[in-house]
C-alpha cells in the first residue's frame, strides 16, 4: 500500500546539519524532536492539502499533496516550509497475481482438503482460498475470472482460472492463468489380521485321507 506518512517519506530536517537524537509522535500529525534545537524540544506539525486527479486530467499522477510544516520551539519561535508530494498512478505491471496450486508454485490441493469449507457452488475452489489479484492503494482497477475444468483420473482434476484485470484510467487490460490442481494423494488403508496363517490341521486331514485310500488298495 502506498503511504505518505512522514515516517516513510521523511521529515523537513537536514540531518547533515543537525544530529537528530529522537523524533517521536506526540499526537495527530504532531511530533516532538530532540536534539534539533540547542535550547530544548521542538514541536513539529503539518497539515495536508490534497488534490485528487481524475483519469482524464492526469494519467501519470493520482493525486498531489501539499504538506505545510510548522516547527515551534519552547520559546514559541517558529518556522514554516512546505513539501509537494505527487503520488503516481499504479500501472497494470504492479498487479500481484495469485500463485498456482500445481506442485510448482505451491502444493496442489488435496481432494478432501480444507478448501472444501469455502468451495464455490459448482464445487471449484474459491478465490478467497486460492488467491486473487492484489493491487494496493488503487480504485481504478477491477477484475474477474472464468474457470475451465480438466478431469483427471479418479477424483483428480485441474482448474485453469483465467484472470482479467482492467484499468479504467488507461482502458487497458491484462490477463493471467492460474492453475489449480486437485489431487487424491492418499492411498486406501488396509489391515491384515496376521502375518502368518496356520494350516496344520487341514494338512493332517488331507494326509490321513490319502493313507486310508492306500490301505483299501
Amino acid at each position: 500500500m502506498v503511504t505518505t506518512e512522514p515516517e516513510v517519506i521523511g521529515f523537513p530536517i537536514d540531518t547533515n546539519k543537525f544530529d537528530i537524537d529522537t523524533i517521536y509522535s506526540s499526537g495527530t500529525k504532531k511530533y516532538t524532536v530532540l536534539g534539533w534545537d540547542a535550547c530544548g524540544e521542538v514541536e513539529l506539525s503539518y497539515n495536508d492539502s490534497i488534490l485528487n486527479y481524475a483519469c482524464g486530467d492526469n494519467l501519470e499522477f493520482e493525486k498531489r499533496i501539499i504538506r505545510y510544516w510548522t516547527a515551534t520551539d519552547e520559546s514559541n519561535n517558529n518556522s514554516r516550509c512546505r513539501d509537494t508530494i505527487r503520488v503516481k498512478r499504479i500501472s497494470l505491471d504492479s498487479v500481484i497475481w495469485p500463485r498456482s496450486w500445481n506442485n510448482s508454485d505451491t502444493t496442489a490441493l488435496a481432494c478432501d482438503g480444507e478448501w472444501l469449507l469455502t468451495a464455490l457452488s459448482n464445487g471449484y475452489p474459491s478465490p478467497e482460498y486460492t488467491g486473487k489479484p492484489e493491487v494496493y492503494y488503487c480504485n481504478q482497477f477491477t477484475y474477474n475470472y472464468t474457470d475451465s475444468k480438466f478431469p483427471g483420473c479418479g477424483n483428480n482434476f485441474d482448474i485453469v482460472r483465467d484472470w482479467t484485470v482492467y484499468d479504467w484510467c488507461s482502458n487497458k487490460a491484462k490477463t493471467f492463468k492460474q492453475v489449480i490442481k486437485i489431487m487424491d494423494t492418499k492411498p486406501a488403508v488396509i489391515e491384515c489380521v496376521s502375518d502368518t496363517i496356520t494350516m496344520e490341521l487341514i494338512l493332517m486331514n488331507a494326509v490321513q485321507k490319502d493313507m486310508n485310500y492306500l490301505c483299501l488298495l
